[in-house]
């Protein structure tokens, strides 16, 4: 029996060569020193910079909103004024002017746009939750863990192919992966807005802005009556009625216009807001898991 052991330290041997260096990467992860050390020669952005790109993508989501739905109201009031000021203006003998049909598209694509921006936000805010973590037990807890379990199938000599070493294994990669993936993919992501959206964002809240302002410009304003203020829009429609028909044609088609303008705006801020919250985060680590893979299969010595 003694001679079975002797013959078998050299394998033994080889084993503890593997075995030292997992235990001091397993007491770096658990001290906290492995993850300190990723965070500053790793991964492309820190957990606080992580953090800092998605409150701002958070704010930016949140003040469009607030954009999106105050322009919505404007537009809620004179769509319902100018359906039913074109009888004020057959009445006083003008054209029938259907703007109303312009309008109400409009507001539907506001509604739109307020949904898609409060994915959106949900998106942003599951991913900072997310952030938060997987820093707290990525490294510290899983991939322990998943490095004892490893050592311990090297030490008893598992086979490549066991429960154990493939659990440990999943451990090891999945501690990594989820350590590397958000960091990635808002570096990847701030990466493409900044190259592609940027300046297509600023432009279309710029037009939109203008849009609001324009639009409450459009609206006649009268005097006010105590109880029922101007954005009221039955007392809009009450009023114009008795517009002359010259001042209320050219009032609905300024609206006519800054609705034009507004809808192409709408789209193109939608679209970049789906793009950098949804598309190219799910993308980006799309890409990094199928490259992880890649990697893994080539079986490096720790892992075999």
């Amino acid at each position: 029996m003694l001679t079975v052991r002797l013959l078998n330290l050299p394998g033994m041997r080889r084993r503890l060569l593997v075995i030292a260096p997992l235990l001091v990467l397993l007491i770096a992860a658990v001290t906290g020193i492995l993850d300190r050390t990723v965070d500053a020669f790793v991964t492309p952005l820190s957990p606080e910079q992580t953090r800092a790109v998605l409150h701002r993508a958070q704010a930016g989501a949140g003040i469009a909103y607030v954009s999106v739905r105050a322009l919505g109201r404007v537009v809620a009031v004179a769509s319902s004024t100018t359906v039913n000021a074109n009888v004020g203006a057959v009445v006083n003998g003008g054209a029938s002017l259907e703007v109303g049909n312009v309008m109400q598209p409009f507001e539907q694509l506001l509604d739109g746009f307020g949904d898609v921006l409060m994915v959106s936000l949900i998106s942003v805010t599951i991913q900072l939750v997310l952030v938060d973590v997987l820093d707290a037990f990525a490294l510290q807890w899983v991939l322990p863990i998943g490095l004892g379990l490893l050592a311990i199938a090297l030490f008893i000599g598992a086979a490549p192919t066991g429960r154990l070493r493939r659990l440990a294994h999943a451990l090891v990669a999945g501690a990594i992966l989820a350590k590397l993936i958000l960091p990635i993919g808002v570096q990847g992501t701030e990466s493409l807005s900044d190259r592609f959206l940027r300046d297509r964002a600023a432009k279309a809240a710029t037009v939109l802005n203008d849009t609001r302002t324009e639009l409450a410009a459009a609206l006649p304003t009268f005097d006010e009556e105590p109880g029922r203020s101007w954005y009221n829009p039955r007392r809009v429609t009450d009023r114009m009625a008795a517009l002359a028909p010259d001042r209320l044609a050219d009032s609905l088609t300024r609206i006519t216009d800054s609705v034009e303008r507004a809808v192409e705006a709408s789209l193109t801020w939608m679209a970049v807001f789906v793009l950098e919250t949804i598309i190219f985060p799910l993308t980006v680590a799309g890409l990094a898991v199928w490259l992880f893979r890649i990697t893994i299969r080539r079986r490096v010595p720790l892992m075999v």
